[in-house]
């Protein structure tokens, strides 16, 4: 696929420490935003192009405070009194609309709890005070279809699944009352339900919840930081030489300043304290006044300069500048040095800055990454990871052994890549932020990237055309990418390039990405089912004329299924694109052919859904089995050319006398 620009508008926000960050606010922002834009009964709220954070003004319909327990939410309604046991007015849902029916309600006696309902919704969100054991309700009704098969959807809680493929029509028939009921632990006070469509859109009556009767157990811990402790200050390399495989290390609360890379052996566990921080940058002092900056001693580089960069070449260095936990921006000379910004002379060995260092902490990345080696089943687990001296495609937590489980970790302000895996490799519920070219990345079998927070990556300024944004993924089979939120980034939210089999992305938030939200690339065999993609594109080059930019992209891949989606509001809808792009050993050819598009909610104000090639001629309309089948769409107006396909720009009637979508749904203003 075509290059395409990073983003990363404004400054860089300060990171937050570990227990408290995670820039929670912002991606419940997003959330609501993404499906907030994907309904027909309210507005679609644009994303800023310059990928600001401030979207708190989508949060009309955000949850409370802490509501005390049993709690009953009328969803799509009001508050109720008796006979319905006081419930509230609907509150804390992502997505869908609120809509009601006269129709009488079987199989219960309160009926106006079953007269309203959302529909299409993608998520709720529940303060229930305390974490603990509750028992959750989902009061269900099916006021629409007559026919099994039409209404089908899974439920999660907590991010695991509790309900599959549920058709209420199939149990209990139409407009008659279905409650399924399952318990769940809540760990943080909030209780987080999450809806993916398999058939036509997630309905919801109401919403109870309750103190469980079974036994509460206490939240669950992160998991047992002992075994060997590692202070602040000691020779953490020494420290893990000296021991035998297959040891338990606890770092404790501090900086950790590394000289060089920690290579653990097969089976060793590396946890942290709250407040554990291993460091690659070395403190800068003895700074003295130099023309208009400041100027001090530079650390000698480790590695050489690699990649491209968007413009200029102030990228390609890794050993970046920081102000107060906030990465400076390199310039190519002395003369250019500004208010914000730094310069390495490589020859004198000096490095020099255009604010003034007196009362600041200023650091030098230095180490070219925190831990790293070829041992296997190693396990990295709640430390904070920064600063380090990566170059670009290379991780600064470089799994490069198979099997090692990467857990509950901050991953931030790294020159290259944040986290690199290998074969095996469980990457689960990590805050990946700012890093200098992206968050996650890797190749190998049976990867599973799983509750992730991926954001605000590539400060450096890389090409993402080249490589650069949330994620990117090469040579894998059986990759899982779920339940991830990735946003923010400057390039692609989440992204397979190169010979990658059987991928499957379920259930993500992808938003505010300068580029393509989720990129499957010259791969095959992939799902992309029951993500949420919202606002992405609007950085790319190629966001007119190509399919750049689009929410979705599928580029020279075959066997691809693209269901169950809510892509809102972004430069594009969903793209196909057809080029010739050679083959690999796990795909062979990597051509366009048997996607099949379908069931997903799109809303496009700007921009085209479709297909579009620069070789092989119409035969990617024709017999390659590429199809869009029973999606529904808000465009911005009546007869808007929103669809690409072989006759060229095309209108809703068009589209579907092209021969596609036939049973899907068009809505305008």
């Amino acid at each position: 696929m075509p290059a395409e620009v990073p983003g990363g508008g404004g400054p860089t926000p300060a990171p937050a420490p570990r227990r408290r960050r995670r820039l929670l606010a912002v991606v419940l922002a997003l959330a609501l935003l993404a499906a907030l834009a994907a309904v027909a009964a309210v507005r679609v709220v644009a994303v800023r192009e310059d990928a600001s954070s401030e979207l708190l003004d989508v949060f009309g319909d955000a949850p409370g405070p802490p509501e005390a327990l049993p709690l009953l939410i009328n969803a799509g309604g009001p508050a109720l009194r008796p006979p319905s046991p006081a419930a509230v007015a609907d509150t804390g849902y992502a997505g869908g609309v609120a809509s009601s029916t006269a129709a009488p309600v079987a199989r219960t006696d309160d009926d106006a709890l079953y007269q309203t309902f959302r529909s299409g919704v993608a998520a709720y969100r529940v303060p229930v005070r305390a974490a603990g054991l509750v028992r959750v309700g989902l009061h269900l009704v099916e006021p629409a279809f007559q026919a099994p098969g039409r209404r089908v959807f899974d439920v999660t809680a907590e991010g695991r699944a509790v309900l599959e493929r549920v058709d209420v029509f199939a149990d209990v028939g139409r407009n008659a009352a279905d409650v399924r009921t399952f318990d769940v632990a809540v760990r943080d006070g909030v209780l987080d339900l999450g809806f993916r469509a398999w058939e036509g859109v997630p309905l919801v009556a109401a919403i109870s919840v309750a103190a469980s009767p079974a036994t509460r157990p206490s939240a669950a811990p992160a998991g047992p930081c002992d075994g060997v402790p590692v202070r602040p200050g000691e020779d953490a390399r020494a420290v893990l030489a000296a021991h035998p495989a297959g040891t338990r290390y606890c770092f404790q609360p501090g900086v950790h300043r590394l000289a060089g890379p920690l290579l653990p052996e097969s089976g060793d566990v590396l946890a942290g304290r709250p407040g554990a921080v291993l460091s690659g940058a070395r403190e800068l002092d003895g700074w003295s006044r130099s023309g208009r900056g400041w100027s001090a001693a530079a650390s000698p580089p480790r590695a050489p300069p690699a990649g491209e960069c968007a413009s200029g070449g102030g990228c390609r260095d890794p050993d970046d500048v920081f102000r107060d936990d906030r990465p400076l921006r390199r310039v190519a000379s002395r003369g250019a040095v500004r208010a914000g910004t730094f310069w390495v002379d490589a020859r004198a060995g000096r490095v020099h800055v255009g604010d003034d260092p007196a009362g600041h902490r200023l650091e030098q990345a230095a180490v070219p990454a925190a831990i790293t080696g070829e041992a296997g089943g190693v396990t990295v687990r709640g430390l904070v990871i920064e600063k380090f001296a990566a170059p670009a495609q290379r991780g600064a937590l470089d799994a490069a052994g198979a099997g090692w489980r990467v857990l509950d970790n901050e991953v931030r302000l790294n020159h290259g890549i944040g986290v690199h895996a290998g074969d095996g490799a469980r990457v689960l519920g990590n805050s990946v932020h700012h890093n200098g070219q992206m968050g996650l990345g890797g190749s190998g079998d049976g990867v599973l990237v799983q509750a992730n927070e991926i954001a605000f990556n590539n400060y450096a300024g890389f090409d993402p055309g080249w490589e650069a944004g949330g994620t990117k993924w090469t040579f894998t089979s059986g990759l899982v990418v779920r339940g991830n939120s990735a946003h923010h980034n400057g390039g692609p939210g989440l992204w397979t390039d190169i010979d990658n089999a059987g991928t499957r992305y379920e259930g993500n938030l992808v938003a505010a990405n300068a580029t393509a939200g989720i990129l499957e690339e010259i791969s095959c065999s992939a799902v992309l089912r029951g993500n949420v993609v919202v606002g992405n594109g609007f950085r790319s080059r190629y966001r007119t004329g190509w399919l750049g930019g689009a929410g979705i992209v599928v580029s020279s891949s075959s066997r691809v299924e693209v269901a169950g989606n809510t892509v809102a509001d972004n430069a594009n809808g969903i793209g196909l694109i057809a080029s010739d792009r050679g083959s690999g050993d796990r795909c062979g050819p990597f051509v366009l052919e048997g996607v099949r598009v379908h069931d997903n909610e799109v809303v496009m104000a700007t921009g085209r859904t479709g297909l579009v090639h620069n070789t092989g001629g119409d035969s990617w309309f024709r017999t390659r089995g590429n199809r869009f089948e029973r999606n529904r769409y808000r465009l911005d107006r009546p007869g808007a050319r929103r669809f690409a396909w072989a006759a060229g720009d095309l209108t809703s009637a068009q589209w579907t006398a092209a021969g596609q979508d036939h049973g899907g749904r068009f809505t305008s203003p």
